[in-house]
């Protein structure tokens, strides 16, 4: 796996946001850069942050607002960020948390700003169609991560791995530039699925992590001398209880969301706020392991204090510009 450390570099604060709604699904105007600026507003309120001193803005999603220009753009004007603030696109889905450590903290140790405001999530239930039943495993929902540069020992590590000689296993066949008879040949399509749909195929993803994931996760468990909580995202089940049983058999605690309340990146946020409504000590040493399409898998590695936690905030508010929809 190819590694990656970044020091001096701490999670000031991260909020997520979810749809309002019983079912947890975005309004139809509504899409993940709308619940990622209110999850950003709530930290920049609450922990009073001066906006001036964010120097970067990330925002990290497969379902972008706009072709062009980047989302991150639009939750600049939004925010009302300084002029001279970065601000660029990462479309990347169920991996955007350890995405979002990996990228900002490396802008944010060569830039002369303090902070690096990362907005990470999706709306995937726009990707699936309404009789689809893996519309009862998900929910949609962003999240906001601000980190800070410090004179400190902080140090994050990132790992990735990418077997992408599996990419048309998890992968929407149309709505970009590129149009080809791909739908036709996928196998283990659902019923209901059509071409602008998420095709994911639950077997074939199983069969080609859980051949890698067993070694990499017991050797990198043994290197460690501190006991993490391990934080497993993954749709799918079988993965994350392969995952839990190592934890298990290592003498730790770990947590994955349930299939019907599932995420996507917002899940890691998820759960580091239930760790702690469940009595976890102040600051914690944290795992995450995260799969997403491509197919990709990525690890971090981390400290984090409770203070960090915002809880999260349930919004139907949207950014009313035009109709929302995921056809091309």
């Amino acid at each position: 796996m190819v590694k990656f450390e970044h020091k001096s570099i701490k999670i000031n604060a991260i909020a997520t946001a979810l749809p309002s709604n019983e079912s947890k699904h975005s309004l139809s105007e509504q899409t993940s850069s709308d619940l990622g600026y209110e999850a950003a507003l709530k930290i920049i309120n609450e922990h009073t942050i001066d906006i001036n001193t964010i120097g970067i803005v990330l925002f990290i999603s497969k379902t972008a607002d706009y072709r062009g220009p980047a989302t991150a753009l639009v939750l600049h004007h939004r925010l009302q960020l300084p002029i001279d603030c970065l601000a660029f696109d990462t479309p990347i889905g169920a991996c955007g948390f350890e995405t979002a450590l990996n990228i900002g903290s490396a802008l944010l140790t060569t830039n002369n700003t303090k902070f690096a405001l990362c907005i990470f999530g999706d709306t995937t239930s726009k990707q699936l169609s309404d009789n689809d039943y893996l519309q009862n495993e998900i929910v949609d929902g962003s999240s906001a991560m601000l980190l800070e540069k410090l004179d400190s020992d902080e140090l994050f590590k990132i790992e990735n791995l990418s077997l992408s000689n599996h990419w048309q296993k998890y992968v929407i066949p149309s709505g970009g530039f590129r149009t080809n008879n791909l739908f036709d040949h996928l196998i283990n399509k659902r019923d209901c699925q059509s071409k602008e749909n998420l095709h994911i195929d639950f077997p074939e993803i199983d069969t080609a992590f859980k051949t890698k994931i067993t070694n990499i996760i017991s050797d990198k468990l043994k290197q460690n001398s501190v006991k993490p909580v391990v934080l497993v995202n993954s749709w799918n089940r079988n993965i994350a209880l392969a995952v839990k049983e190592i934890g298990t058999l290592n003498n730790l605690t770990c947590y994955f969301i349930d299939t019907n309340q599932y995420a996507f990146s917002a899940s890691i946020p998820l759960l580091l706020e239930k760790i702690f409504e469940n009595g976890a000590q102040e600051i914690i040493d944290v795992m995450t392991i995260s799969f997403g399409e491509g197919l990709s898998m990525m690890i971090s590695e981390f400290k984090i204090d409770e203070s960090a936690i915002v809880k999260t905030i349930a919004t139907n508010n949207f950014f009313d510009n035009g109709f929302v929809t995921h056809e091309m």
